[in-house]
């Protein structure tokens, strides 16, 4: 059922809604209004985990896949969905080498406890970020969000993805300030517009990083390339077509056991 509403627009962001209309998908004002909600509300968010790469480089230093490690009375990948969970994301792709969803599985199961169904996509070889985001390809439709499996973080994701479907890039990334930025991917930002990509340089004049976490379009799975960091990112940022929003909040990177403990503080557990 459609309702009729009346509602006050900007002139100039009313001309750009009414530049997406094509006639044929798109046939008049109401129907772009309608599909670019859709595309921002969604009607069923989609989510992709990505925790793939060598299983040897997961596990901490007890034998335990960070994945899975205890937060207090939860593990770092349910902390994870629940935050998904928190923001409309009610479907939710794992990815990773079956060791590793083997574990995540003994938590999660289909994520019908949690509130969210969880489908599992298995890596058989590591070969980059890039590489594990392809696998679910024909599984994803639209815009869809991607956080790293080893991250535990507090960000206003829903501001994230409003900011992509405003853009109109292939991907919107998560930034925030670095105080050693050559330990992750740094920017170099022309207003929310990605001019540069570089990542893990030993010397950066910026301070303004990637934090794990991205919206994209399926122009994203065209580019080509194993690495997201390496190869896909830099040739977005080249093409004009990265964009990327500082947020207040943060993060964590579960990489060893001194981790979890930063992690513990971090949701004052």
């Amino acid at each position: 059922m459609k309702e009729k509403i009346s509602v006050t627009v900007d002139s100039a962001v009313l001309r750009a809604v009414e530049g997406i209309v094509d006639g044929i998908r798109v046939k008049n004002r109401s129907d772009a209004i309608e599909y670019l909600l859709k595309r921002a509300v969604g009607d069923r968010r989609v989510a992709v985990v990505l925790c793939g790469g060598d299983v040897s480089n997961h596990v901490l230093s007890d034998g335990v896949l960070r994945f899975v490690a205890k937060l207090g009375d939860r593990t770092v990948i349910e902390d994870t969905v629940l935050q998904l969970k928190g923001f409309g994301f009610s479907r939710i792709f794992v990815v990773g080498a079956n060791d590793v969803l083997t574990q995540i599985f003994s938590v999660l199961k289909n994520g019908e406890s949690l509130g969210v169904s969880v489908d599992y996509v298995e890596e058989h070889e590591p070969r980059g970020t890039a590489h594990s985001l392809s696998l679910v390809s024909s599984k994803v439709d639209g815009d869809f969000l991607v956080v790293y499996g080893d991250l535990v973080f507090r960000y206003d994701l829903n501001r994230l993805f409003r900011e992509h479907v405003v853009n109109g890039g292939v991907v919107t990334l998560a930034l925030s300030s670095a105080a050693r930025p050559a330990e992750k991917g740094t920017v170099q930002l022309d207003g929310n517009r990605v001019l540069a990509f570089s990542q893990k340089v030993k010397a950066s004049s910026s301070f303004i990083a990637f934090s794990p976490i991205f919206v994209a379009g399926q122009g994203v799975f065209s580019v080509g390339g194993d690495s997201l960091e390496d190869e896909v990112f830099p040739k977005l940022a080249g093409e004009g077509r990265l964009y990327g929003l500082v947020l207040p909040g943060s993060e964590v990177h579960v990489h060893k056991k001194g981790d979890l403990r930063r992690a513990r503080e971090l949701l004052r557990v």
